[in-house]
This record gives structure tokens, C-alpha cells and sequence, in this order.
């Protein structure tokens, strides 16, 4: 069965882990994605996120697709002033690229 070339879900989960008391980390994972190539892009309310920002290699399914996961690092202080976290995929299966946002009010400290 071929893959579905135009399915890609985002997911960033309501739980924000902390790494050190003066990291934080939110992770975006995107599935079912083909072909393999894909990238993710960060922003914090409007801008370009600050900070580390680690992908995990894409892997393959049995179905075919991929899924890969992307980890945004920020500081506290960073954190403490966001109002809003948005994870944006760009894949030549999309016309634009696919986001979804996550308000910290969702989060868990």
C-alpha cells in the first residue's frame, strides 16, 4: 500500500520536562510523514525560539511513512516570559508548512 504522501500530525504534548532547574524542554513529534525528509522550526510567541534545539533522526514505519521528534531547550527565564510554544513543519507534501501551538497555560511544570 502507498504510503499517504499528505498526512503529517503534530503533536506537542501538554508536559514540559524539565532537564535542570534552569532548562526546560518542549517536544513536537510529527508522524506519518513522506518521504523521509522533513523540517521543524521553533518559534516562542512570535519569534524565533531561543535556545537548543535537538531532532531525533526520522524512522521508518512499517507502513512506509516516517516519524521523527523535535526538542526545544529554553532557559527558565525564557520560559517564565513565553505565553506561547509553536512547533512548524516544512515537508514538500505540504502547500505551507503544518504548525501547531501550545499555550504554557497547557503545560505542566
Amino acid at each position: 500500500m502507498e504510503p499517504d504522501r499528505n498526512f503529517i500530525s503534530l503533536l506537542i504534548p501538554a508536559v514540559q520536562q524539565q532537564s535542570t532547574p534552569d532548562q526546560l524542554t518542549v517536544l513536537c513529534q510529527v508522524k506519518n510523514f513522506y518521504p523521509e525528509y522533513v523540517t521543524v522550526s521553533w518559534s516562542v510567541d512570535t519569534q524565533d525560539a531561543p535556545g537548543d534545539k535537538k531532532d531525533t533522526k526520522a524512522v521508518r514505519s512499517s507502513d512506509g511513512t516516517y516519524s521523527m521528534s523535535s526538542i526545544l531547550s529554553v532557559s527558565r527565564s525564557t520560559w517564565d516570559a513565553a505565553q506561547a510554544f509553536t512547533c512548524q513543519v516544512h515537508h514538500e507534501s505540504l502547500k505551507t508548512p503544518a504548525s501547531h501551538s501550545v499555550s504554557k497555560s497547557e503545560c505542566q511544570e
